[in-house]
């Protein structure tokens, strides 16, 4: 039975029904499955993802231009409990079915670890995949020789080499998660070796190749076709199948039904993510990634973020601990994934997708959502908690932003260059020719250059963050100055003040624990500027010189803004340029009140600089003499404090509020429960009195319908009888009173 000849020659919705079909009879039902059956699937796997899914050079059905009916039976044949996936768990516990690894296909860094011998040293994704292949002989000459070699520190085998190799479920997922990392195909192309060509079968020799036979061929249809458009695999199944994926394979961060990893999956899946997503892709200098390899990271840091980041610091279960363990696994990752990309990126495209991955991790009180240029919601995740979150990630917030000033402040805002009329002495007198827009990158346009500039304001104007993050950042100055005092081994340094006010607000005054996780930050701090660092007052004003980005970036928008209010003295017959050009003026407005207001810049005080020489925009001169008022905080709301409404829990849309921000728990309506609320008697009350309250207490809950019924003045009575007990020692007051609770209509002694 030639089960992938079979597979090839059918449609896609016939190809996969018959797959789904095999695997349902042969693999997922219940009893053993046969040998024919299970050799027949293991040497027809690798093409059948091939015919899927592509290869670097080859297109599969996800890079072809498919109907939705085509794409449906995709996502049912790739469906995680379906008969397709589940074949491949119950196949993938037997080693006889495994796939080796080329060593030359790894990252490189991956590649020196195997050849000196330090496994230990390998991610997380290799180490249970790694064996030793015994070399066939060893002559006297080859020892001779080796003991010429230079010594190295590892240990170099001398039996053999360690290699890779992957079973058939760590083989399926390793091959999913490498799509987005080949290179988008451009053109139709024909069939050729493809890079996974070198995942070969342990039990062939080398050389050998199983992926792909000469006498079959990936995708024979599409010659019947005509060699259909390629199109990005963003538009086709492999978005949905992704997504189901994530849910099924790491399911502690939706807290779905299932509690715990797939048992022989584990945490392969994850680190497959981080290794071939997060930290193998690098890029060097004015280079960038695909934009499906950008798509597809920033749609796992949404699934990651939609977990809630705060559980990470709870761990109150066993579900909450492996999200701690999928956060660590990310964060650190992600960091410098970022810090690579923000400051390599081109100049030219595609900056926005680096502005977008970091604006959904860096707020993370929005859950994952898409970011925006124009955002109407307003959070206050200090209120909400968030403040263990954004210490723990101090380095997305200072040197990443820093990183970030730097490139928007190379931006100039360039506006179209309208067309100059042409002189043609066939056709008589110049013709005015309405303007034109040049083309330009995108990068370049005003309107992609706000784009960026918004993400970055959107994320740091939520109530309470600059101020927050500008403690930290005075935090992290004062742990500098302390490690550049000679004599700071000798003398301890008192507690900084910015350090104290951080652990008061936010941390319940735990004044150790909060500056040991500073101590921290800044050690990786000095790790990442190879020992070296200077405080670059982003957020802190009146602490020393700050970073000259700001200052750059507000000229910036003021000499962009003079253009627009002086237009070019050339002949414009089209109204619709000056109206543009308003437009255009009024953004750059919103955008520098907008930055000034976040950083707290102020021309008065010397934080920025601007050109005095020639007319100034009236927005700018708005800016340099409007005089700053305070925030008004507004006004407490009830509706703003959970809590309030019954005996004191909380709903589960006040849960899903104050876990939002939207609102914040409230000590208000706290009942006193046990002992305590009946029987304790406290220092500034009289012992006789409470006896009293208690007896009168129970006494009016039973009558208290006599008392409505017949209109008695029952609040004459109680002041009648309490008034006396107002008063203690000193200036303090019996607690124990009676008042009125309407939500439960009765009355009842509060309990402070």
């Amino acid at each position: 039975m030639d089960l992938i000849t079979e597979f090839q020659s059918r449609s896609i919705p016939n190809a996969c029904s018959y797959l789904l079909e095999f695997c349902n009879f042969a693999l997922a039902s219940a009893g053993t499955p046969s040998v024919e059956h299970t050799k027949a699937f293991y040497s027809a796997l690798p093409n059948i993802l091939t015919t899927i899914f592509g290869a670097p050079s080859t297109k599969g059905w996800l890079q072809m231009e498919t109907t939705a009916d085509q794409d449906t039976a995709i996502k049912q044949l790739l469906r995680a409990d379906g008969p397709f996936f589940q074949g491949i768990l119950s196949l993938g516990k037997h080693q006889e079915y495994s796939y080796n690894v080329a060593t030359e296909s790894l990252p490189e860094d991956v590649q020196r670890v195997l050849a000196t011998g330090g496994t230990q040293h390998l991610p997380r994704l290799y180490t249970g995949s790694v064996y030793l292949e015994e070399r066939a002989c060893t002559g006297k000459k080859d020892i001779r020789m080796a003991a010429t070699q230079k010594s190295v520190i590892f240990p170099r085998p001398v039996s053999g080499e360690y290699r890779i190799k992957f079973n058939m479920v760590q083989f399926f997922l390793y091959y999913l998660i490498s799509v987005p990392t080949w290179k988008p195909l451009t053109s139709p192309s024909i069939q050729q070796p493809s890079q996974m060509t070198q995942i070969r079968n342990h039990h062939v020799p080398h050389g050998l190749n199983l992926l792909h036979r000469s006498n079959t061929t990936v995708q024979p249809q599409a010659a019947r076709n005509q060699q259909p458009h390629v199109r990005s695999i963003i538009q086709s199944a492999y978005n949905d199948v992704i997504q189901e994926y994530l849910r099924q394979l790491i399911p502690c961060v939706a807290r779905s039904g299932q509690q715990d990893f797939v048992p022989r999956v584990s945490t392969f899946f994850l680190d497959a993510i981080v290794e071939l997503w997060l930290r193998t892709p690098w890029i060097a200098m004015g280079q960038k990634l695909s934009a499906e390899l950008m798509h597809y990271i920033t749609l796992f840091v949404q699934y990651v973020v939609s977990g809630d980041l705060r559980r990470q610091g709870q761990q109150q279960s066993s579900i909450d601990t492996q999200y701690k363990m999928v956060y660590d696994s990310v964060r650190e990752e992600l960091y410098f994934l970022l810090s690579r990309l923000a400051l390599n990126w081109s100049t030219e495209e595609g900056y926005l997708q680096v502005m977008n991955i970091w604006a959904v991790w860096a707020a993370p009180w929005r859950f994952g959502a898409t970011p925006h240029s124009l955002e109407v919601n307003e959070y206050r995740p200090l209120a909400g908690g968030w403040s263990n979150v954004i210490l723990d990630n101090a380095l997305f917030y200072i040197p990443i932003v820093e990183i970030f000033l730097r490139r928007i402040a190379t931006f100039t805002y360039a506006e179209p260059i309208p067309q100059l009329p042409t002189l043609n002495p066939l056709q008589g007198p110049p013709q005015s020719v309405p303007p034109v827009q040049q083309p330009q990158q995108p990068d370049k346009k005003i309107g992609k250059q706000l784009q960026i500039i918004y993400r970055l304001i959107n994320v740091l104007k939520e109530e309470g963050l600059r101020e927050y993050l500008s403690l930290i950042e005075q935090a992290i100055s004062a742990i500098h100055s302390e490690s550049m005092r000679t004599n700071a081994t000798l003398t301890r340094a008192p507690m900084p003040v910015s350090i104290e006010t951080i652990a008061v607000r936010y941390f319940g005054n735990q004044k150790g624990i909060v500056r040991e996780r500073l101590k921290k930050t800044y050690d990786e701090l000095l790790q990442l500027g190879d020992g070296a660092w200077n405080p670059p007052n982003i957020y802190t004003t009146g602490a020393g010189p700050r970073t000259a980005a700001l200052s750059t970036i507000l000229e910036a928008i003021h000499q962009a803004s003079v253009a627009r209010r002086r237009p070019p003295g050339i002949h414009v017959t089209a109204a619709s340029q000056a109206q543009r050009q308003g437009q255009e003026f009024e953004e750059l407005s919103k955008v520098a009140m907008k930055f000034s207001d976040i950083f707290s810049l102020s021309p008065g005080t010397g934080d920025i600089t601007t050109n005095t020489q020639g007319e100034s925009s009236s927005f700018f001169s708005t800016l340099q003499n409007r005089k700053r008022e305070p925030k008004r905080s507004a006004p407490a709301e009830p509706i703003s404090l959970a809590g309030l409404i019954g005996t004191g829990y909380l709903s589960e849309e006040e849960r899903k509020a104050v876990r939002e921000g939207k609102m914040q728990c409230s000590s208000r309506n706290i009942p006193a429960l046990g002992p305590r609320a009946e029987e304790v008697v406290r220092s500034y009350e009289v012992r006789f009195m409470v006896y009293v309250d208690l007896w009168v207490n129970q006494k009016v809950k039973s009558s208290h319908s006599i008392f409505l019924n017949t209109q008695f003045p029952i609040h004459l009575i109680i002041i009648i009888l309490f008034v006396p007990c107002s008063t203690g020692n000193g200036d303090r007051k019996v607690s124990g009173y009676f008042q009125r609770d309407c939500r439960s209509d009765h009355w009842r002694r509060r309990s402070t």
